[in-house]
Order: structure tokens, then sequence, then C-alpha cells
């Protein structure tokens, strides 16, 4: 039903279909980025708002008790720059439908969707940051690259430059590094014995120790050693406490 924000000084501002150019009431992700943009991805696409006072991203956040007369409908101080489509990109952005935002450390944004995945490298100096101009652009899809899967949950720039892409069939790692058609620029990592434990990737981090952490959608976690994409620790729920802690919920509370 759109999304919110909280202004530890004036309260917290709703964003709507009804008193903004959401794309969608539907939100899957909001990502904020380096320069302080807001990028909102969902049913409908993505939407780009610019706040007046960026907020730099790891800025101390305060616990606010916020009361209902506090609640500003109208979307706080700012513009919203541009609404991205498949169908205002010409299909550069491969699906209307986005899962996961996120930047990398070159300044560009990546996205998840139904049907691949895109960067796009922003012109902060253009009012529309400059988001029609395909020279900006790169898609990537399972039929112009070694993409494992359409649907793309989670994105992961790691600290070496590498772009990991989470999907429903497992995980494809691009390393940019490496040139146009050198066999090792795509890796795909599957379900398996010493691997993930499901297909669906939900979500992915990287930790200050270089550890990544995948969250699946049916299989537990996974976690590969300092980014190595070949050595694995899984850790999964136990069965017994599931079931049994259907009945008795405090019963699960000590494992996944």
């Amino acid at each position: 039903n759109g999304g919110s924000a909280i202004d530890p000084q004036r309260g917290a501002y709703l964003y709507s279909v009804h008193n903004t150019p959401l794309l969608h009431q539907i939100l899957d992700v909001v990502y904020l980025d380096a320069s302080g943009r807001v990028w909102f991805g969902g049913a409908g696409g993505v939407n780009v708002f610019v706040p007046s006072t960026s907020v730099p991203v790891g800025a101390a956040r305060a616990e606010v008790t916020m009361a209902e007369a506090s609640t500003r409908v109208g979307g706080g101080d700012g513009t919203w720059a541009v609404g991205l489509t498949r169908y205002n990109t010409d299909g550069l952005l491969p699906d209307t439908l986005v899962f996961a935002i996120t930047g990398d450390r070159t300044g560009r944004i990546w996205f998840g969707t139904e049907n691949g995945a895109a960067s796009l490298a922003p012109q902060a100096s253009a009012s529309d940051l400059a988001a029609y101009d395909p020279h900006r652009w790169r898609t990537y899809t399972v039929t112009n690259s070694d993409l494992i899967h359409p649907k793309v949950h989670a994105i992961l720039a790691d600290r070496d430059g590498r772009i990991w892409f989470g999907t429903e069939g497992g995980i494809s790692i691009l390393d940019e590094r490496l040139p146009e058609g050198d066999p090792g620029r795509w890796r795909a990592v599957v379900a398996g014995e010493g691997s993930l434990p499901n297909p669906w990737v939900q979500a992915m981090a990287q930790t200050p120790d270089g550890n990544v952490w995948v969250g699946t959608r049916g299989g537990g976690l996974a976690m590969a050693h300092g980014g190595d994409a070949s050595r694995w620790t899984t850790y999964r729920s136990s069965t017994v406490r599931h079931v049994v802690g259907m009945v008795l919920p405090w019963f699960r509370d000590g494992n996944l």
C-alpha cells in the first residue's frame, strides 16, 4: 500500500499513488544510494525520489515514537526525478516487476526483475538522471548472457567488484574484470551438496570479513567463506523443531 519514511524532526511521511507519482502501491524494495537518492522498486517499475536534504549512507538513526497527528501525507520535501518501466525504457529495464535494487562502487544502480537484470549509470547533473539514454544501460537476460534464471530476487555487489545475481535457479556471478567471452566471466552456483540448500535465492549480503550470506526461499541459509563461491557452509532448520513448533511455538526458537 505504498511506502513511508520517518523524519526524526518532523514526523512520518506517507508515499502512495494518491499523493506521489509512484507507479504502483506494491513495493518490494527501497534503496538509498550514495548521493542520497531514494529508489523505490515494485510491481510497477522504479521511481526515484530526491530529498531536498540528502541523508548520507550510514548516518545515525534516531528512534522516534510517532503519533497519528504527526503523519504528513504528501511525501516530504524533494522531487520525483524519474519513473522507469520496461516500456518507457524500450526493454532496457527488462521487466516492470522489480524485486531488487542495489548500487556498486562505481555508482551504477542494479535492478533485479521478473525477466532478468540491468544496470544504470545515472548522470547526477541531469534532471531525469539521463535514465532514458540507452548508452547508460546494460541489460542481462537468459538469452543475451549466462544468467542462470530470469527471475532475479537479490543482487549483491561484493568488495571485489563482482556482481552476484540471486535467482530462483541459483546464483550467477559476473566478474567484469574479465573480458567478454572469457569462460570465467560468468560463474553459476546451483543447489546441491556442499552448496546452496535451495535453488531459490531470496536475499544476499556480504559481512566485513568478506563472507557472503545467502538466504533461500525454502532451504535455510548458506555462507560462502570469504566470498569464495566454491566453499560453502549451510544452516538448515530442524524438521522436528519445525513440526513440534506448530503446536508449541517456543520450541523452535533455538534454531532457524
